[in-house]
């Protein structure tokens, strides 16, 4: 086996197949190197709940992608490999809030004509028709490192293309938050609420410049291109990737973190990874880590002036967190146009998603996060078995160091949890009664390791840390089935009216051990489910569990509604189809949500008050 290459690539994530796969096509003799035992980077799926469900463990929807050079150039090879993707043809995305729910069409129009205001339609269909006139500038722009030549033949093309005056307004408005974008343009709140969760995908907030521009980015690439799943989940994308790779020839090396890069004269002439030295006679490339790369990969004397900088000025990104749940039947939501939807943000716009990134930029766990709702099995129902459904919860607007929680409620001085404690698959959760669940978590803190001297942890491995428990929480409890209210042991057994102890912002963030201050210890021992101090089953000696000091203690019951997804202890409930901090009792949530408390019991949604309910490439 020879080491000597025209090009090595460092990093097999999306950005480093890419480039491995068109360099190949070339005609260069290329490696992609690896320190994990597959390809993909943040790009992967497994059966991370129980068998027959196939969840997205990290980026899922590839919108970007589809709309961008690399699909262009490698999609037919791709789809010739066997890659197939499911799309959305109707509904697309929507958020729901306290002001209701909100949701795109791949149809502009239809999209439009849901708006409160006329004006705000011709107004949005002006948004999507001047960015349409942008988008080869504006594509052309992301696709670039916006350095040197490359920044002047864009400056250039804009010029001769779009005229002065509309360049002066592209640079105005790439200069605008998406807040300022919607404020000036739109009469009403849909536009805002629509899209403004969605700049999380992009790394932005709300108030931060250049949203101005991905605002819209963002709609027109959901209307054009949809919101394609890889059918049979994303590690299908990489497999198809690999084929793709193999064909052309490029030499995969996994398994081994690269060690360094030489460096000759100014040049970089080799990789050093696993005892090899494979040797770039053209070009070395690294899709990495800020801190990875000029911190670990080259020698200080290798760096010059402008990585120094780089890396003394670089701060870590938002960290982010997901959920993942298999559901023995779809989520059924009280507004029946989500069930539908792909993907749900549960946000009002720049007002909740902004405080929440405010709140997690200053160190806090937000008190009302956006809760990204993925529906993926509404795309491609191959990921589960029949009539089951997948859930994917994200959250982005965690902080990278927690310092504090916003809402009073988390004891955050231990940092994040190294790793997630593996469940022990022993009886199903209380207030889960019937359902068939299964769970799994991870998380990743920002994108590269902090500055030098910060004292703010580095998560290893480079890949998200993850864990995946495996639980068959079937129906075990009260022999398999709910009992009649009333016929159960109290708290903690199957009676149908126990609340809920899931609150999902909660769990990327406690200490190693630790649970939510409400569960009154708190500790998570290894044993499930007992995150409260109460043995499980109850005991002869103590049937009801009453010996333990209850959990919820300061928890209305009318804040959970019969075993539906919620974050328990904040209060009293908001629901979308009712004003903010109104009290309303399980009965009447059971019946907001269509009218069966089958549909809360069996994977609804439900969330509590607060300002706002309850994310790309490849993402």
């Amino acid at each position: 086996m020879s080491d000597r290459f025209d090009a090595v690539v460092v990093g097999a994530g999306i950005n480093g197949m890419v480039a491995a796969a068109e360099l190949a096509g070339a005609g260069w003799r290329v490696a992609l190197v690896d320190e994990h035992d597959r390809i993909g980077g943040f790009i992967a799926s497994d059966e991370l709940t129980l068998p027959g469900y196939t969840h997205d463990t990290f980026s899922s929807w590839h919108p970007l992608f589809m709309a961008g050079g690399a699909y262009a150039a490698l999609g037919a090879d791709l789809h010739r490999h066997g890659l197939v993707y499911r799309n959305a043809e109707g509904p697309v995305t929507a958020s729901v809030s306290e002001r209701g729910a909100v949701v795109a069409d791949r149809d502009p129009a239809a999209t439009a004509a849901t708006f409160e205001h006329p004006e705000d339609a011709a107004a949005y269909a002006a948004m999507l028709t001047q960015l349409e006139r942008w988008s080869p500038h504006v594509f052309g722009a992301l696709g670039s490192r916006l350095g040197g030549t490359d920044a002047a033949r864009l400056g250039l093309g804009a010029l001769r293309g779009l005229g002065r005056a509309e360049v002066v307004e592209l640079v105005r408005v790439a200069g605008q938050s998406g807040r300022g974008l919607v404020r000036e343009r739109f009469a009403g709140h849909e536009v805002d609420q629509l899209w403004a969760p969605w700049l999380l995908h992009a790394g932005l907030a709300p108030d931060q410049a250049t949203g101005g521009l991905m605002l819209p980015v963002m709609a027109f690439t959901m209307h054009a291109v949809g919101l394609p799943v890889v059918e049979g989940g994303a590690g299908r994308f990489t497999e198809a990737f690999g084929r793709l790779l193999a064909e052309r020839g490029v030499e995969v090396v996994l398994g081994a973190p690269a060690e360094r890069i030489e460096v000759q004269d100014g040049l970089a002439v080799a990789v050093h990874v696993g005892g090899r030295r494979l040797s770039a006679t053209k070009a070395v490339l690294a899709s990495t880590a800020t801190g990875r790369l000029y911190g670990d990969l080259l020698r200080p004397e290798d760096v010059d002036d402008g990585g120094r900088q780089a890396v003394v000025r670089h701060r870590p990104g938002r960290a982010a967190a997901q959920l993942h749940l298999a559901l023995d039947r779809p989520l059924s939501w009280a507004d029946s146009r989500l069930d539908a939807v792909p993907l749900v943000h549960v946000s009002n716009g720049s007002d909740s998603t902004g405080v929440a990134c405010a709140q997690a930029e200053a160190g806090l766990l937000p008190a009302e996060p956006t809760v990204v709702v993925g529906q993926q099995t509404v795309l491609d129902p191959t990921r589960a078995p029949a009539g089951g459904a997948t859930l994917w919860l994200q959250l982005q607007e965690l902080p990278w160091a927690p310092t504090g929680d916003a809402a009073g409620e988390i004891d955050t001085t231990g940092g994040w949890t190294p790793r997630w404690p593996t469940p022990t698959p022993t009886a199903c959760w209380p207030g889960w009664s019937g359902t068939r669940l299964g769970w799994a978590t991870g998380w990743w803190a920002g994108t590269s390791s902090p500055r030098p001297g910060s004292a703010r942890p580095t998560p290893t491995p480079s890949r998200a840390t993850r864990t995946a428990g495996r639980p068959s929480w079937t129906s075990r409890c009260c022999g398999g089935r709910a009992p009649a209210p009333g016929t159960a042991p109290g708290w903690p057994g199957c009676s149908t009216s126990a609340p809920s102890p899931t609150r999902a912002p909660a769990w990327a963030a406690a200490p190693a051990t630790s649970w939510r201050r409400a569960c009154s210890g708190p500790r998570l021992p290894s044993a499930w489910p007992q995150p409260c101090g109460r043995s499980w089953p109850p005991s002869a000696a103590d049937p009801s569990g009453a010996g333990a000091r209850d959990p919820f203690r300061n928890v209305p019951r009318e804040s959970v509604a019969e075993g539906s997804l919620a974050r328990a202890g904040m209060g009293r409930p908001t629901h979308p189809r009712w004003g903010k901090g109104t009290s309303a009792s399980p009965s009447e949530l059971t019946r907001g949500c269509r009218g069966s408390s089958a549909a809360v019991r069996e994977g609804s949604l439900s969330r509590p008050r607060g300002g706002g309910p309850s994310w790309p490439g490849a993402a």
